[in-house]
This record gives structure tokens, C-alpha cells and sequence, in this order.
């Protein structure tokens, strides 16, 4: 069927059409390219088409390069040869694109091109130092980064003389050398050496050596000037005296642990250097290096360190070998908590009179200056050190091998000094020695330090497990465990009748994938711990030893769970009386097909002797000082925010950096808050910290300096700065993290092997530019949060800290921030003004927690709306699904949910279906099983959800379903009426109230007539029953006004006392 316009319609068209034609511009296609000339060059592309040709940002990949649409053409004929500057820079309307091609129309290849350039103004574009040669013709393509880009501008070309590029100059042997390069052919060079002509070269020499190389405290100015035509530039460089050591060759020996050095006239050497070693610290390029030596005075391991000693960012390698054929031993550029950046290269394997060679340099060009290095040697002094503890003993046997004839040896337990040896110990000589260890039940940290007369031996630790003989040991019973998703149980009895305050249980479990297994603890009165959860661990078998009142270093036997402590809500709640006597009982569930195993044996242990107050760290977060923008994607930016970390327990945290997993991770989020609701805005990966840890005092407990430096010490804090945090390859992501456990497994981790280039924003905390700035936001205050995970934090109520946030700055450029002091211990959902918290999880408590939020805002008009917000504070499983209870009478619309976008490499973004049900409203992501395509809320992310209803509102009971387990938690949370709605005196259900009702009820008392649908409805003088009185008090009110029918009445809403008759089938209110 053909479409027939009317004329007047058509005639427009045409109009229009022809108008297009006729206002399309001259150099609207490459073929109609117009001359360019130097200097301004005006244009406007409003009334331009797109070209043909597509774009390449091969040569300008990272500064967003559009689509050049609405683009216009030049040609320009370079009358000589020199650098031609090609710009937009703040001088267009609209958001550019910039390209430069040689060759023709037919074959145009591009030299040059830009998106968007550092500040330039309206994202616009210029491409700079294009060398041309006499005659060369270059074609310019100017459009607009996507379709709504329009505007008109001013395009400038400057065509300047060439000059020498990448210019570098040094000292070869005593002579000096400069080497450079060109981007276009010039007539001849000349070189200056403090201006004095030293040299005419052809323009295709670029390379000149000679002259006297400069003595220390002397400089040499080099100056290269280019001649084309009638036109030169220079360009110039200064070669400084350098030192004696500025080569390995000349390496000064180090006589003493430690020596001064000086980097500012020394020169970048071009030894090989393998930044794989240490590519996490950031070593850089080792700029004005200098080189030691160093002998071993024995066998151990050396440790080489400019830790707070120099006053530039120093990177360090070490080497064996010669220096015609060097061997890297190590390297380190930033050490973790070391001021400006300095390094340590800790454990260097060394033997007997083994020379070591050490180079010292500059992160980047620009960084030099002073500093000391020092070396520590840590003599291999033991061998075979074994420490054993006899159940009920209180004491640990400790027993080694001297391998070095010992002056003195210390054992030390969980820190503390408890034996020294009472004089020297020969070489080959076994020592045994027994020791106090009587914190029970615990898991016990000893460690011997041990020296001889060169040097101090490294301290090497053991755990021990130091247990009470028990009340009663209890064989369970055992058997096969099929794999049809169903729990088997295994029971074990207890008959000792005196109350235990500690229970331990050791499990042994075959099976091929024990990563399918899901394995619970039940004491007689039927409280549950879970043992060991599906997907937590891998391997072909499982034994492990759990207790109730864990360790500060939790269990060291296999996967390293740990039961609950002793309290309230425990397994074994001595304030509700409760007795270990009975049926224990161990469930175990294979949760996936295709093996079976077997329980080989289960031994619960019940003891009677109360657990000490257990020394143990305590991670808690510091105050915040500084937050930054490190970089920015289009309207996305990178922050990052500095971080305090800080030990109040007493004991030391283990503070060990990757491949271990034994040290805490960071995250920080972004949050809007208003009176009506809070929003994650932003959040970032997990920062590893890296090791070895500081011994600062940001948090003011008086620091206690720790014997191994792999820890943070009992009152210490660790401080990185913004910047540091923001290090792309230090961020991993949070799902390969257990919050609750602390578990790692750096095998499997992102970070293990190379990492990729990054853009600006990836891995840091993102945010857009719109829920940054202020003024779009002009009712809602911006929060910043840290939260810290540690294994060995026996609470996480006090490891997170959120801020107060200033803003200053503008959309696509810098953002600056402040931060208010002091900071609030806890996270950012507290922050929420006048919502109702609380705190959610699991009843088993084998797992983290979760803080839901809610609130009620008045809308006028008898609406209402419900706000909520779940933050996932530590909670592992995760959350799937979220259910608010709603009365069926009550109205519900604009359902919202919202959620940061998550930079995630194991799920989606995809918001929650949220749906109006018969009895709730419900919001949930897709269930476990169907992988990448769910979106639960993950530990340290918070969702927000919402609705408007036509009730006020009540408390009610929210249920939240774990993700990876799907076990239903409840909160307390404001929301709409949960009860049946009705009005009282419409008893007859037709939604009116008249004499109708109170004749429907008369005939259902007298003449069993029809039952009421809303018996509430019919309870006219609420009694909470119906008879008589019930119709002739609505008889009264309906012809005399009295007395009044009680609430709810003369609108719907729920009953407000409590009792019968009920209200099984409410009617729909009008």
C-alpha cells in the first residue's frame, strides 16, 4: 500500500529537504576539503552530514575519540618542514573530535588524532608536534564526539621550526654522548657544549659523543640545534658530575649494616631489572640509580631497606652475579606504611661470604635525593623446631636444633617472653625445653628468636592447640553420605549432667569434592551451628577440628572454621540453663550430584573448665583525613580515600601481604543521604594491605612495637595515603573474599600473575559526576565509608567509619573533597536521619550480618511513602530477596529499587524484580543457581528499596532470604498495615454503612442467615464479640448519633485492639 501525503505536507517535505541540500558547507566530504590557512580558522558544523569514512583511535585509543559526526574538511600544504599544532582547545561550543591523515582522499592514513584533551574546556580536542616536511599536504577532520554534538568553533594551526626530539644526554666512559631523534628531515644539526660549537652534523647523524665528562659538583649544558631552511630551534639538556658508585661496576662497599647516599647527580642506568618480581609496589624505572655491594657474613636471609630514611620515592633491587651477568634476587619499590614511598627488599636467601649487589634509584624522572640504606642479616641459626602440647598439661614442649653454635635462644608465647636459654648452645645439639602455656582453651602462638655471636636468627613461630583434659569424649556414629541434596544425620550422646562451658568437635570426612558439602552441629535442645558451608574450602577430604570459644587465631586444623563462643544464644547458653545431655546431632548434606563420601569419624569433646578472657587483636577503623580524585573516565571519576587502621586489642594482628592470606582488606563507598532516603552511590574493590605493617599511633593507644614486623602491633595504627589505595593493581575484587571468615585463596585471586593496564577509574571507588555535584543534589548530604576485613578480628562492630564529605569543583574536570572531623564508628546507613535499624542474621549465627533501615514519609492526601535500605555489612551468603508485608486492602504503587553499579566480575547489575503480591510486596534477583545472572547484595554493598502506599503506618516484620544459603532472616522495620483492613458498622461487605448492615446482621444472629465476610466489621461496639448489642448500637448511631462507632471508622484501616471475632475474609475497602 502505497502512502499518499497531503500537498501541504508534501510541500513542506520538500521544502525542507531542498533547504538541507542547499546548506550543507563546502567541505561537508573529504573531496571538498578547503584550504586551512595559519592561525584561526572559523567554522560551524550545525548544518553538516556524517562522512563515510569511519574512525581510528589506534594512535589516541585512551582520549575517548567519537564518532566525528557533522564533520568538516581542510587540507593544508606545509610551505616548510617543521611541528604543525593542530588545536580546538577551548574553542568550540560542543564536545570535538580531532583528526589528522596523510596520504588522499582515496587512502587516508591517519598521524594524528584526539578526543578529548586535559584541560580543554567542552571536552574538546588538539593534536600537537605533527612533523611535516616542505610540501607535504595533510587533511584535518573536525566533528562532534556523538549526533547531539553541534556547534561551531575556531580550528588554529601553528606550523613551528623542528627541533630535536627525546633528547637524552650522559657520560660514556669519560666523554660526553647526546642521541635524539626527529619527526622530519632537517638540513643539518649543530651541537653547543656551554655554548661553545662543538660539531655540524648531516640532519640524519642524530647521535654526537665527545668532550670531557663533568667531575662530582660540575655540570655541562648540551644544547641541539636544528636547521631547515631559513629557520632553527634548540633544544637543550645539562649532564651533571655523577658519583662513584652511579654504576654497578663502580658499586661502593658496605662495611657496616647501614650507608649514606646521595642521587641527585647520578646518572639512569640501562642494567636489566624484571619488574614482575615486585610489579605490586610500584618500582618505576630506577631514575639516578647508585649501586653498593655486599658480603654475607653467614647463611640466613638478608633483608635491604630505605624505610623512612630517604626524602624521595626510592625503588630498590638486589642482584647476584657479576655485572656483566646480573641475577635479580629482589626488588621492592613501595613499602607498605613507609614514609615518601620508600622500599624494603625483606628475605634474600643468602649463604656464607655470598656478595650481593644493591642499586638504589628514583621511582620516575624527578625523584632523587638523600637517604641511608641499610642491611640486615638474619642468621640461619635452627632446625627441626616442633612445639607439642599434652591434653590438660598446660604446658607446650618446645624442641629445635642448633644449627650455629648459639649464645642465647628466647621462647616467647603469643608475644610474651617465658624462657631464656641460661647460656651458649653448641652446634648440632638438640634443646627440649617445657613451658608454661596455660591460657586454656586457646590456640597458642610459640615462637623462638635465637642468636649466635654474628648475628640474631629470624623468629620462627608455631601454633600449638593447648587443651584441658575433657569431661567426656563421645564417639558419634558414622556412615556413607549419598548425594541427593538431602541432609544425613549422625547422632552423638552426651550423659555428663555438669554444665560445660566449652565444646569442641573433630570431624573426618572422605570425599572427593568437599566443596559439595554442607556440614551443621546440633546440641539436644536443637540450636545449630554450621561447621563447614558449601563452597568455602576444596580438596578431597575434610578434618577439622572446631570450637565453641574459638582461639584469637581461630582453629589451625583444616579449613579453619570456628564455632560460636560461649553466651547467649550459643550452642551451650548456661543463662537458659541449658545441658550438653542428650542427642547431639551432625548433619551433612551433599548439595551436588555425581560423587558420594563417607563420614569416617566424629568426636565431640565436652569440658568443664571455663575459658580465660583470651588475649587477641582487635582491628578497629581510625580517623580519615584525606580523600582524592585520582582519575576520570568521560563524567565517571576514580576516588580514593586514605586509611587508618588501627590495633586496640592486645595482641598483634597479622598483617602479612600477598601470596598470604593473612592480612586485612579494605573497601570504601560512596553514599547520598537525605531526609527521605539514603542511595549507595559508588564503591570500589578490595584493597589487600600489603605488609609488612607500621608502628604509628593515629589512634592514640600508645603503640607497642611487635618482634615480628608482619604485624600490627597492640596499640599500633597503619596509615596508607589516598593515592596508595587508589594503586589499580593492588584492588581485587570483594567476591573473592569471605568478610565473615576473612578467607582468601591468592591462588585463584585476580591478583595473581600479571595485571592489565588500566583506564582511570577501574578498581577505585567510582562515582558520576551527577551524584557528586552538589547543586544537582541540593537535598541530600554525601557520606564516605571505610570497611576493614581481618581474619583474626574477633568483631566487626567497630571496623568501619563513615564521613561527612565536602565538595568543591565542577562536572568533567577535578573534584575536591573534605572530610568532617571526627569520623562516626560504624557504616554510612546509620547516618539516615530519623529511619529505625535493625541488625539481621542468621539464627545458626554461623555467618555475618546485615543492618536494615526503614522509614515512613508523609505524602499528603493519605499517602505514604516506605523507604528501606540493607546494608550487607559482613554477611557471606549474601541477599536474594526482600519481603515487606502489605494488608491486602492497602494500595500500593511506585515500586523503586536502586543499587550502585558494581564493577563486577562475578555477577550482574540487573536490578531486582520488585512485585506487588497478595499479602506483600517483594523484591528479589535471580537465585544462586543461575550463576552470573543474579545480582544478590554482596558484604559492603547497600540496596535501597521503596514504595507509596495509601495506609500510615505500623511496625511489621520484614523477611530477608540469603543468596548462596537460602535461610530466611527477620527484621523489624515501619511499614504499612500488616492486618486486614475494614470499616467498622459495614458489616454486609457492599461498602456502604446504612440500616442495610444492621439488618444483615439482626437476620444472621436470629435466622442464621449468611456469615459475615469481615466479622470485625460486624463487632460494632468492638467487644470482640457479636451479638445483640452489636446491631442496636449501630441502630443508635445511624438515627441518633450516638454512641460512636469505634476505629476504623469511617475510613479503612486495621482493628485496634486486640481479640476475636477476626477478620478471616476482609472485604476489598472502598
Amino acid at each position: 500500500m502505497k502512502t499518499v501525503f497531503p500537498p501541504v505536507i508534501a510541500s513542506i517535505l520538500l521544502l525542507v529537504f531542498c533547504q538541507s541540500l542547499s546548506a550543507q558547507p563546502a567541505n561537508d566530504d573529504c573531496n571538498g576539503a578547503i584550504p586551512a590557512i595559519l592561525g584561526a580558522n572559523p567554522f560551524d558544523i550545525s548544518t553538516a552530514t556524517d562522512s563515510s569514512e569511519p574512525t581510528d583511535d589506534s594512535l589516541c585509543s585512551t582520549t575517548l575519540l567519537g564518532g566525528a559526526y557533522h564533520d568538516l574538511w581542510w587540507s593544508y600544504i606545509a610551505p616548510s618542514s617543521g611541528l604543525l599544532d593542530v588545536t580546538l582547545c577551548d574553542a568550540t561550543d560542543f564536545d570535538t573530535d580531532l583528526i589528522v591523515y596523510s596520504g588522499s582522499c582515496a587512502a587516508l592514513d591517519v598521524i594524528g588524532c584526539n578526543g578529548d584533551t586535559p584541560n580543554c574546556a567542552v571536552f574538546t580536542s588538539e593534536v600537537r608536534n605533527i612533523g611535516v616536511a616542505s610540501g607535504e599536504t595533510v587533511i584535518i577532520r573536525v566533528g562532534g564526539w556523538q549526533p547531539t554534538s553541534i556547534g561551531s568553533g575556531i580550528l588554529t594551526l601553528d606550523l613551528r621550526a623542528p627541533e630535536a626530539q627525546e633528547l637524552t644526554c650522559g657520560v660514556v666512559g669519560l666523554v660526553l654522548a647526546a642521541s635524539w631523534s626527529s619527526p622530519v628531515a632537517v638540513d643539518g644539526w649543530t651541537v653547543l657544549v656551554d655554548g661553545a660549537l662543538v660539531a655540524d652534523l648531516p640532519g640524519d647523524v642524530m647521535t654526537w659523543s665527545g668532550g670531557r665528562a663533568p667531575g662530582i659538583g660540575e655540570s655541562v649544558e648540551i644544547c641541539i640545534f636544528a636547521s631547515s631552511g631559513s629557520s632553527s630551534s634548540s633544544v637543550c639538556c645539562t649532564v651533571m658530575g655523577t658519583p662513584q658508585n652511579d654504576t654497578c661496576s663502580g658499586a661502593t662497599a658496605m662495611i657496616s649494616s647501614s650507608i649514606d647516599f646521595v642521587t641527585t647527580d647520578a646518572t639512569t642506568g640501562s642494567e636489566p631489572f624484571d619488574e614482575s618480581q615486585c610489579a605490586s609496589t610500584l618500582p618505576g624505572i630506577f631514575a639516578r640509580d647508585v649501586w653498593f655491594s655486599w658480603v654475607s657474613p653467614g647463611e640466613g636471609v638478608a633483608i635491604f631497606s630505605t624505610c623512612d630514611m630517604a626524602d624521595f620515592d626510592t625503588s630498590i633491587a638486589v642482584y647476584r652475579g657479576s655485572c656483566a651477568a646480573l641475577q635479580q634476587a629482589g626488588c621492592n619499590g613501595d613499602a607498605s606504611n613507609c614514609a615518601v614511598w620508600t622500599s624494603i627488599v625483606s628475605d634474600v636467601p643468602v649463604s656464607t661470604g655470598e656478595e650481593l649487589l644493591v642499586r638504589v634509584g628514583g621511582w620516575q624522572p624527578g625523584y632523587f635525593g638523600s637517604g641511608t640504606l641499610t642491611a640486615t642479616f638474619s642468621a640461619h641459626v635452627i632446625d627441626d623446631f616442633e612445639v607439642t602440647s599434652l591434653s590438660g598439661s598446660g604446658t607446650a614442649d618446645v624442641s629445635w636444633i642448633a644449627a650455629a653454635d648459639l649464645i642465647e635462644a628466647t621462647i616467647l608465647v603469643d608475644g610474651f617472653p617465658v624462657w631464656t636459654s641460661p647460656g651458649p648452645i653448641a652446634s648440632g645439639s638438640t634443646s627440649q625445653v617445657n613451658v608454661d602455656v596455660s591460657i586454656w582453651p586457646a590456640v597458642a602462638e610459640v615462637c623462638l628468636q635465637a642468636s649466635t655471636a654474628e648475628a640474631i636468627g629470624p623468629l620462627v613461630c608455631r601454633f600449638v592447640d593447648v587443651i584441658e583434659v575433657p569431661l567426656e569424649v563421645v564417639s558419634g556414629s558414622t556412615g556413607n553420605i549419598p548425594d541427593d541434596g538431602n541432609p544425613t544425620l549422625f547422632v552423638a550422646i552426651v550423659s555428663t549432667m555438669t554444665l560445660p562451658l566449652d565444646v569442641r568437635v573433630t570431624v573426618d570426612i572422605d570425599h572427593p569434592n568437599i566443596e559439595d558439602l554442607l556440614v551443621r552441629l546440633s546440641d539436644p535442645e536443637g540450636i545449630s551451628v554450621t561447621l563447614f558451608a558449601a563452597a568455602v574450602g576444596e580438596g578431597n577430604g575434610l578434618f577439622s577440628t572446631y570450637w565453641q570459644a574459638a582461639g584469637p587465631h581461630g582453629s589451625p586444623h583444616g579449613a579453619g572454621l570456628s564455632m560460636r563462643p560461649a553466651g547467649p544464644g550459643s550452642l551451650l547458653d548456661l543463662s537458659a540453663g541449658s545441658s550438653p545431655v542428650g542427642a547431639w546431632t551432625l548433619e551433612v548434606t551433599d548439595l551436588a550430584a555425581g560423587s558420594t563420601g563417607t563420614l569416617i569419624s566424629w568426636l565431640l569433646e565436652i569440658h568443664d573448665v571455663p575459658p580465660a578472657v583470651l588475649p587477641g587483636p582487635d582491628l578497629i577503623a581510625g580517623e580519615h583525613s584525606s580523600m582524592q580524585q585520582l582519575g576520570r573516565l568521560g563524567d565517571e571519576v576514580g576516588i580514593m580515600l586514605q586509611s587508618v587502621c588501627c590495633n586496640q586489642g592486645n595482641e598483634p594482628l597479622d598483617w602479612h601481604g600477598n601470596p598470604s592470606p593473612l592480612h586485612p582488606f579494605m573497601v570504601f563507598n560512596l553514599y547520598r543521604v537525605s531526609p527521605d532516603r539514603i542511595v549507595q552511590v559508588g564503591g570500589s574493590w578490595a584493597k589487600h594491605a600489603p605488609g609488612p605493617a607500621t608502628t604509628a599511633n593515629a589512634c592514640g593507644f600508645g603503640c607497642t612495637i611487635p618482634t615480628d614486623p608482619w604485624t600490627l602491633g597492640v596499640g599500633c595504627s597503619d596509615i596508607y595515603s589516598a593515592g596508595y589505595n587508589g594503586t589499580q593493581s593492588v584492588l581485587g575484587p570483594r567476591s573473592e573474599i569471605d568478610p565473615f571468615t576473612g578467607y582468601y585463596d591468592f591462588n585463584t585471586s585476580i591478583l595473581n600473575g600479571p595485571q592489565p593496564s588500566f583506564d582511570p577509574v577501574e578498581r577505585r571507588l567510582r562515582v558520576l559526576d551527577g551524584d557528586i555535584d552538589p547543586m544537582l543534589n541540593p537535598e541530600s548530604d554525601l557520606f564516605v565509608e571505610a570497611l576493614y576485613v581481618a581474619h583474626d578480628d574477633p568483631t566487626s562492630s567497630d571496623n568501619v567509619i563513615h564521613d561527612l564529605v565536602g565538595v568543591s569543583g565542577s562536572m568533567g574536570v577535578i573534584w575536591s573533597f573534605s572530610i568532617a572531623d571526627p569520623g562516626t564508628i560504624g557504616p554510612a546507613i546509620l547516618s539516615w536521619p530519623g529511619a529505625q535499624f535493625t541488625e539481621v542474621r542468621p539464627e545458626s549465627a554461623s555467618d555475618g550480618r546485615s543492618i536494615v533501615a526503614s522509614k515512613a514519609i508523609p505524602q499528603g492526601g493519605g499517602l505514604w511513602r516506605y523507604e528501606y535500605a540493607i546494608f550487607n555489612h559482613d554477611l557471606a551468603r549474601g541477599i536474594g530477596r526482600l519481603d515487606i508485608p502489605v494488608s491486602p486492602g492497602v494500595t500500593v504503587t511506585d515500586i523503586t529499587f536502586d543499587s550502585p553499579l558494581i564493577e563486577t566480575i562475578a555477577w550482574s547489575n540487573d536490578p531486582w524484580l520488585g512485585s506487588r503480591g497478595a499479602d506483600s510486596v517483594t523484591w528479589q534477583t535471580a537465585p544462586v543457581a543461575s550463576g552470573s545472572v543474579a545480582n544478590p547484595l554482596r558484604w559492603g554493598w547497600l540496596y535501597s528499596f521503596g514504595f507509596t502506599a495509601d495506609a500510615a503506618p505500623e511496625d511489621g516484620v520484614a523477611t530477608l532470604l540469603g543468596h548462596a544459603i537460602e535461610e530466611p532472616m527477620s527484621a523489624t522495620v515501619v511499614g504499612p498495615p500488616t492486618a486486614p483492613l475494614f470499616i467498622r458498622s459495614e458489616c454486609n461487605g457492599d461498602g456502604m454503612v446504612d440500616l442495610a448492615d444492621a439488618i444483615f446482621l439482626l437476620v444472621h444472629l436470629f435466622q442464621s442467615g449468611v456469615t459475615p465476610p469481615c466479622a470485625n466489621a460486624c463487632d460494632i461496639n468492638d467487644d470482640n464479640a457479636i451479638d445483640v448489642a452489636d446491631p442496636i448500637a449501630l441502630l443508635g448511631w445511624l438515627f441518633s448519633g450516638s454512641p460512636v462507632v469505634p476505629a476504623p471508622y469511617p475510613g479503612c484501616g486495621v482493628d485496634p485492639t486486640v481479640g476475636e471475632p477476626g477478620c478471616e475474609s476482609p472485604p476489598i475497602c472502598p
